[in-house]
């Protein structure tokens, strides 16, 4: 989705979870065919996530907390606003 609301990046580095859907041939396809370096937190080693943790953190309390969402696109689209003010 990121690909096309705002294009291929000149350089990008992609931070995830060892979670298999991350690491199938076809997703690391993906990342390379559009010039983004993976990165993957170590195994069993939690402080690696930790800033997306506290991202996410941020986004409930400030953000999902204060709304009430009738549908899906109505949370997503406010999810999208909220991340990509600009």
């Amino acid at each position: 989705m990121a690909l096309g609301r705002r294009g291929k990046p000149d350089k990008l580095m992609l931070h995830t979870d060892q979670g298999v859907q991350y690491r199938t041939a076809q997703y690391q396809a993906l990342l390379t065919l559009n010039g983004i370096e993976p990165s993957m937190s170590r195994k069993g080693n939690c402080l690696d996530n930790a800033a997306m943790v506290s991202l996410f953190h941020t986004l409930k309390t400030e953000h999902v907390r204060h709304h009430r969402y009738r549908t899906h696109q109505q949370a997503r689209q406010s999810l999208l606003d909220y991340m990509t003010p600009f």
